[in-house]
C-alpha cells in the first residue's frame, strides 16, 4: 500500500478555520455566520436560511446541469450553554448532547459573540432525567447563552491521525464547505445542494423543523456526511464508511449500491480504502429524511473517542479521525460531483453479473432437474 497523501493546503486551511469556530446545540450562530461569509464571496453559490436557522447552499454550474443530490451535515457538536452565575466565580451551564458524564475537573472554554473566551473548570455534574447540568468555576464574565466547548486545540495532526475538540459534525460541515469551494473555484459541470442543519445532537431538532415547515425543496437523493463512533464493524483507519443504516432505519439500497460501485472504481488507487456497515450505535438525521421519501445514503468517518469521551476512562478526550479515511471521503465526494448521478446503472450491472453466472449453469440445471409427476398425470 502506498503512502496516504497529505491534506491539500486548501482543505487543511478550511478544516483548521472551520473547526476553530465555537459551536454547541442551539449555539451555532458563529459557525453559521462563518459559513455564510465564506460562501457569499464564491461564484455560483446561492444561500438560503429558514426560520430555524438551517442553511441551504446551492451551487449552480454554468451549463445549468445539476445533480439530484443534496449533501448534508449538522453544525452542532455536544457541548455546553452557560445559563447563569451562581455566585462570584461560580456558574451554571447546561450540558447539551452526549457529553461525557465522568467530567468533574474537566476544562472548558466559553466563547463570547465578540470572539473573546473565558476558561472554566467543572466542579460538579448533575443529572435530572435527560437534563444534564454542570457547576463551573471561572474567572471573568460569561454572557448567558454563550457556547462552551472542551478547552482543547480545535485541529492538529499527529502522524496519520487528526485530532480536535469537535469533529461530530463540524468536520462534516467543514468538508462540505471545502466541496463547495472546490466546485465554485473550478466551475465544475454539475450543480448540487448542501444542507447545514442545527441541533442534531439533542434529537435532530433542526432537520425535523425543516421537514415540518417544508422550508426548502431538497433534491431527491440526500447524502449525509457524519462522524459515528469507531466501534464494531466501523473501524477508524479502515477507510471511509458507506453507511447502510443507523440504529433506527436502513437507508436506500440503490443509493448504497451506487456508492459501493463508486468505491470499487476508486479502489484502483492504492491508498483508497472503504468499508460498509450499519452503524447501530446511534440514530441520525438520515432517518428523518428517509421518512420523507427521500433516497438517503451516508458517507462517514469513524471517530475514536467520539463525543470527546475516552474509550477506556470515559474522561474528556480529543476526537480523532484517520487521515486516510478523510482523504478517501474527500475523493469520493469530488468524484460524485464530477459525473452523472445514475441509480439505475449499478442495479443493471449487478443484474447482468448475477444473471451471467446463472446462464453458465442453466443447461446443467435443466438436465439434472428431477421430474415431478402430479396425481393423474401420465408420464
Amino acid at each position: 500500500m502506498s503512502s496516504i497523501p497529505k491534506l491539500p493546503p486548501g482543505l487543511k486551511k478550511i478544516l483548521s478555520e472551520t473547526l476553530s469556530v465555537p459551536t454547541a446545540p442551539f449555539c451555532e450562530g458563529q459557525l453559521a455566520a462563518f459559513i455564510g461569509k465564506r460562501l457569499n464571496r464564491l461564484a455560483g453559490i446561492k444561500l438560503r436560511t429558514d426560520r430555524s436557522g438551517n442553511i441551504l447552499a446551492t451551487y449552480s454550474s454554468r451549463s445549468g446541469k445539476k445533480l439530484p443530490i443534496c449533501f448534508q451535515a449538522h453544525l452542532d457538536h455536544p457541548g455546553f450553554q452557560f445559563i447563569k452565575p451562581l455566585s462570584p466565580g461560580l456558574g451554571l451551564a447546561e450540558g447539551l448532547g452526549g457529553i461525557p458524564e465522568n467530567c468533574v475537573r474537566g476544562k472548558l472554554r466559553f466563547f463570547g459573540p465578540d470572539g473573546s473566551s473565558v476558561k472554566a473548570t467543572i466542579i460538579k455534574f448533575l443529572r435530572s432525567g435527560s437534563k444534564k447540568w454542570v457547576h463551573i468555576r471561572h474567572r471573568g464574565s460569561i454572557e448567558p447563552g454563550s457556547a462552551g466547548m472542551w478547552d482543547m486545540a480545535p485541529f492538529r495532526e499527529k502522524g496519520s491521525w487528526i485530532a480536535g475538540r469537535g469533529f461530530d459534525d463540524n468536520l462534516g460541515a467543514a468538508i462540505l464547505l471545502y466541496l463547495l469551494h472546490h466546485a465554485s473555484r473550478r466551475r465544475t459541470a454539475w450543480g448540487f445542494q448542501v444542507l447545514f442543519t442545527r441541533a442534531e445532537e439533542v434529537g435532530y431538532v433542526g432537520a425535523i423543523e425543516l421537514v415540518r415547515q417544508k422550508s426548502f425543496k431538497l433534491e431527491k437523493s440526500i447524502l449525509t456526511v457524519e462522524m459515528p463512533r469507531s466501534a464494531g464493524a466501523l473501524v477508524a483507519g479502515n477507510g471511509v464508511v458507506i453507511r447502510a443504516g443507523d440504529s433506527m432505519m436502513d437507508f436506500d439500497p440503490l443509493v448504497s449500491l451506487r456508492l459501493n460501485a463508486l468505491a470499487r472504481r476508486l479502489s484502483g488507487k492504492s491508498w483508497f480504502k472503504s468499508q460498509r456497515g450499519l452503524g447501530l450505535l446511534g440514530g441520525t438525521e438520515s432517518t428523518v429524511f428517509q421518512l420523507e421519501q427521500c433516497k438517503v445514503g451516508s458517507l462517514c468517518l469513524p471517530v475514536k473517542d467520539a463525543h470527546n469521551r475516552h474509550e477506556q476512562s470515559g474522561r474528556p478526550a480529543y476526537e480523532q479521525v484517520h487521515r486516510g479515511d478523510l482523504m478517501s471521503l474527500e475523493l469520493m465526494l469530488r468524484t460524485i460531483i464530477s459525473e452523472p448521478w445514475d441509480l439505475e446503472q449499478p442495479q443493471q450491472e449487478l443484474r447482468k453479473k448475477i444473471h451471467g453466472k446463472q446462464r453458465a449453469w442453466a443447461g446443467k440445471l435443466r438436465k439434472a432437474s428431477p421430474r415431478l409427476v402430479s396425481r393423474g398425470e401420465k408420464v
